[in-house]
Parts: C-alpha cells; sequence; structure tokens
C-alpha cells in the first residue's frame, strides 16, 4: 500500500499522473477535493496560540 498526496489546488499535471500511477490498495490525497479556505488576515490563530 502506498500513499500518493496531492497538494496541488488544482487537478492538472500533478494530479493526473499521481491518479494514473495508483493501485485500488493505495490511498489517494489531494488538497483540490478538500474545502480549504485562504488566510483572510484575521489574526484569530495568533489569539488563540496562547490558549
Amino acid at each position: 500500500m502506498n500513499l500518493y498526496i496531492s497538494a496541488s489546488n488544482r487537478k492538472h499535471n500533478s494530479y493526473n499522473l499521481l491518479n494514473k500511477l495508483r493501485n485500488e490498495n493505495d490511498i489517494f490525497l489531494s488538497l483540490a477535493d478538500l474545502d480549504i479556505k485562504y488566510c483572510i488576515g484575521c489574526n484569530t490563530c495568533q489569539k488563540n496560540a496562547g490558549n
């Protein structure tokens, strides 16, 4: 079993290549499939870092 990770937020070259390389027992994770929001600079992470 192998783990393939596509860290690009687009489904293009690396996504297609890794998807073709994997077998049915392999795990394929893609950031393009996740709903990740970009930082908006609200500094909430800084405020919560001390907790």
